[in-house]
C-alpha cells in the first residue's frame, strides 16, 4: 500500500488505484495531527483496508515524532482496542494529565 499526502489528506493507493484516505489537521504547534476521518472508499470496505490505513497513520506519526488526537470514531475504536498505541493517543494523553 503506497500512501501519499495532499494537503490535509493522506492518499491510500494499491496499484495505482486509490482505496482510501485519512482526513487530518496538523496543530499550529506541529506535534499532533487531528484525524478527522478515515475513508476507505465504497467497492474497498470489509477488506481490512481500513485497519491497514490507521496503522500506516500510526506509523506515519511515529516516524515522525507526532501524536494523533482522534476524531474519526473508527480511530477511536482502534484505539481502545490496542492500548500498546496509548503513548501516541493525544486525547487520552490530555485527559490522563488533568
Amino acid at each position: 500500500m503506497q500512501n501519499k499526502i495532499v494537503k490535509n489528506h493522506m492518499i491510500f493507493s494499491i496499484n495505482n488505484a486509490e482505496i482510501g484516505e485519512v482526513s487530518f489537521v496538523l496543530t499550529s504547534d506541529k506535534k499532533t495531527l487531528i484525524c478527522e476521518q478515515v475513508l476507505v472508499f465504497p467497492q474497498y470496505r470489509k477488506q481490512g483496508y481500513g485497519i491497514k490505513i490507521i496503522e500506516h497513520l500510526i506509523d506515519y506519526a511515529k516516524n515522525n515524532k507526532l501524536l494523533i488526537y482522534p476524531l474519526c470514531p473508527f480511530v477511536k475504536k482502534y484505539f481502545a482496542a490496542y492500548p500498546k498505541y496509548n503513548h501516541l493517543n493525544a486525547q487520552l494523553l490530555k485527559i490522563n494529565r488533568h
